[in-house]
């Protein structure tokens, strides 16, 4: 088993997604955003990413949970 980068995974899968959402990003969101913040994520290992956004669903599921609770 090899840990590669977000970015290498990404690439190797579709090229063409990884140009485009670069352009989108940079046009109409903002140039900071994608360099340094997502360029910075792109290479990290992908586990590590992936992991951190399971971890943030998990907490807001948890979070909807309890309010949900607290209204019955």
């Amino acid at each position: 088993m090899t840990l590669k980068p977000l970015g290498q995974l990404w690439f190797e899968m579709s090229p063409e997604t990884l140009n485009l959402s670069q352009a989108v990003i940079q046009r109409y969101v903002h140039p900071t955003v994608w360099d340094p913040m997502i360029q910075t994520m792109l290479t990290w290992p992908a586990w590590v990413v992936f992991a951190g956004f399971g971890l943030m669903f998990l907490w807001l599921g948890a979070r909807r949970q309890k309010q949900r609770f607290r209204y019955a």
